[in-house]
């Protein structure tokens, strides 16, 4: 919580002097008729009826106890300004409706002591619980209301939305509309993933797909932006390869995982003790990413993950894999936030500063997937993250496999907001054992010594020697297996796949 010391006033429109005089003397009136009243549920202001929130458990929410829509919030005493602040750009107030913090809520939004302008905007999608934790606030004193203004639009109004496609036709013509149904042409999308594109708009801007190809069907989506966005169109099962037959899908499987024991035999650099460490998000990372997905949560926001007709890291054959791709701003904003944490795990072998190659996901597990025994790039992937987001019907833990540098099996139960930090090109690490469930999203984020990514090619030194020979097995993961080679490895795939599966038929 902060808290604010009185600040001189900021340069103030007239206008909005003179709500603040009038809303002072309704407010003295009736403290004077009821001061046992409660706060009333809305105040009107001009034309419009404004709701008024004391807490977090007053603020509208969806069937999953998350915000139903945007909210643009502030104090009494500022709305006047916020209003004119939000008016002098575009804002749309069927998504993003105004409302008075007053109370418990004001004072954790904007601490003790509110001053103009006071804002915040709250994500729709957020855990009603985890509002005060994940929001964007403007309290900054002697401000002008034009850089309110300009705080409104580009944190409060601006969103990344996304397009991949699957549809037959090899191109569509991506339009932008504006007012009076102007259109203009702004990017051309092509099928498959890596040619995914992404633009920034306002909330409440409009966008057609058309085609417009020769004997084309025209408009054939129309999209509003409603929040940060990813959307797939088409049916991007149509575009997975021929799976392997399952003998060579075994042979397949036995090969590539003596290549990956080959791989991790490599890395001569270690970070940590153990090369793995559980650890819960803070509440405002992990807020902000549920918020994302649960606002993506529907099959139109997912497409199938492409994998080579050869490639059997995921049993993609036989379990459905999906991914929903992340905004650029949003995952810049999370791996600069995860990234002190990593640091800090990582700091016992030397690692003192390190920087952020690659994140990845969401991915979406479904019943019976399974993640090959793996370590990852070794240029980029030094040390990691792997972040549980959501987790749905889960009939049995869907454990992490990971081998600490003495080859040692750990089992590691994740729930969500829960963060596994793994140095994952060293490490071999898998979910061998079916999932048992309905859904699994993960996300994965990857960092490395700032500077060198030929880090892995460094022999540790007596110091770090000493750690890597003084690990520390955690009794709550550890099992008694030690892998010992790639047939191993192929074992434990044979063993974990033919496990009994009772109560899959429950699901």
């Amino acid at each position: 919580m902060r808290c604010h010391h009185p600040q001189p006033r900021s340069q103030l429109s007239p206008k909005v002097l003179l709500f603040l005089f009038v809303l002072s003397l309704s407010t003295k009136s009736s403290t004077a008729t009821a001061t046992a009243a409660e706060v009333p549920s809305t105040i009107k202001i001009g034309n419009r009826q404004i709701p008024i929130f004391s807490s977090t458990s007053s603020l509208p929410v969806d069937s999953h106890n998350r915000l139903s829509s945007h909210w643009y919030l502030a104090p009494r005493i500022c709305v006047a300004m916020a209003i004119e602040a939000a008016e002098s750009v575009e804002w749309h107030e069927d998504l993003m409706p105004l409302g008075i913090a007053s109370d418990e809520l004001a004072e954790q939004l904007f601490g003790l002591t509110s001053y103009c302008p006071s804002m915040a905007c709250l994500e729709k999608g957020t855990l009603q619980p985890m509002v005060t934790d994940w929001n964007k606030i403007y309290d900054k004193s002697e401000s002008s209301t034009s850089t309110a203004s300009k705080w409104f639009e580009n944190k409060c109004t601006m969103m990344e939305v996304g397009w991949v496609s699957y549809m037959p036709q090899e191109s569509l013509a991506l339009e932008s509309v504006y007012p009076n149904n102007v259109t203009v042409l702004v990017d051309t999308l092509k099928q498959r993933e890596q040619n995914t594109v992404w633009r920034n708009a306002k909330l409440g801007h409009r966008f057609e797909l058309r085609d417009t190809n020769e004997n084309g069907e025209g408009v054939i989506a129309t999209y509003r932006v409603e929040h940060n966005s990813f959307f797939v169109i088409g049916d991007s099962r149509t575009f997975l390869p021929t799976p392997l037959s399952p003998e060579n899908i075994s042979n397949r499987v036995e090969q590539t995982l003596q290549t990956e024991w080959n791989r991790s035999r490599n890395i001569h650099r270690t970070f940590s003790k153990t090369g793995f460490l559980k650890f819960r998000l803070p509440n405002h990372i992990f807020a902000s990413m549920q918020a994302f997905y649960h606002n993506n949560r529907h099959e139109s926001n997912f497409y199938r993950e492409e994998w080579h007709p050869d490639s059997v890291h995921i049993n993609w054959w036989e379990a459905e894999a999906s991914m929903v791709v992340m905004p650029w701003k949003l995952k810049q904003y999370w791996q600069r936030e995860l990234l002190p944490f990593v640091e800090e795990i990582a700091s016992v072998g030397g690692a003192a500063e390190l920087e952020d190659t690659a994140i990845y996901g969401m991915r979406k597990y479904t019943k019976g997937s399974r993640l090959l025994m793996h370590v990852d790039r070794e240029a980029t992937h030094a040390a990691s993250l792997i972040v549980n987001v959501y987790q749905q019907d889960v009939l049995e833990p869907w454990n992490l496999e990971i081998l600490d540098y003495d080859d040692r099996l750990h089992r590691v139960q994740m729930e969500p907001g829960d963060a596994v930090y793994y140095e994952s090109a060293r490490c071999l690490h898998s979910r061998t054992t079916p999932f048992r469930g309905g859904t699994y999203v993960n996300l994965f984020t990857h960092y490395r010594p700032r500077g060198d990514p030929e880090w892995y090619q460094e022999y540790v030194g007596p110091e770090l020697e000493r750690v890597v020979n003084s690990t520390v097995i955690s009794e709550e993961t550890a099992t008694d297996e030690f892998m010992a080679g790639g047939d191993a490895l192929f074992e434990y795939w044979k063993r974990t796949g033919r496990e009994d599966r009772k109560g899959e038929d429950e699901l």
